[in-house]
């Protein structure tokens, strides 16, 4: 029946019922297979893009990871590894003592606080309860502290003149950081060469 009316068609019309069978076939491939073909290509190429996007983000850390172990060296060059405790807070007490002395600042009270820790350093504390000196003796005895080799800073201070006296009374704290005794097992990042 069907190759009864194939027969009775003409020769132009043959070419043409021919050229569409084959662009329904073309177009039917096209959606099938091609496309299928298109969206995996496209499909690795946004994975590829990120990939790429990934790695130029890894070389930039790992390019900054040389700086930040040169870093990590330098600052930890500048603490101090005490023996124990008890000989990092009379280092500090002696340290703070002796810049005071050298300043022109009397002491007065002075206590340590209990030692503040990390997983990699401790913070050791003194508490000056009670200090006089006179206005450029207090500048100089913070300048040294602030220039100490070690990490050291005043991290509270109060300060009031003294009527009678005429000098400046007052109290702060003053913190060293240093890394924990040798004693005690460290488990702080240690960076890659």
């Amino acid at each position: 029946m069907i190759s009864d009316k194939l027969d009775r068609l003409s020769y132009r019309e043959r070419v043409f019922l021919a050229l569409a069978l084959v662009f329904v076939i073309c177009v039917a491939a096209d959606r099938l297979a091609v496309q299928f073909i298109v969206d995996q290509f496209k499909s690795q190429e946004e994975q590829t893009e990120k990939q790429r996007s990934a790695l130029k983000r890894n070389l930039r850390i790992a390019a900054g990871e040389r700086l930040v172990a040169d870093d990590y060296a330098r600052i930890r060059s500048r603490l101090g590894q005490p023996a124990s405790r008890a000989a990092a807070m009379d280092d500090l007490k002696g340290k703070i003592d002796e810049m005071a002395r050298e300043s022109g600042i009397v002491i007065v009270s002075m206590k340590d606080r209990d030692p503040r820790s990390t997983d990699a350093y401790e913070e050791y504390a003194i508490e000056i309860g009670r200090f006089e000196s006179g206005t450029k003796e207090l500048l100089a005895f913070l300048h040294r502290v602030r220039t100490f080799p070690g990490m050291m800073r005043v991290s509270k201070l109060a300060v009031a003149p003294d009527k009678d006296t005429g000098q400046l009374t007052g109290a702060m704290l003053i913190s060293r950081i240093m890394e924990k005794p040798s004693s005690e097992p460290q488990n702080p990042a240690k960076p890659k060469p």
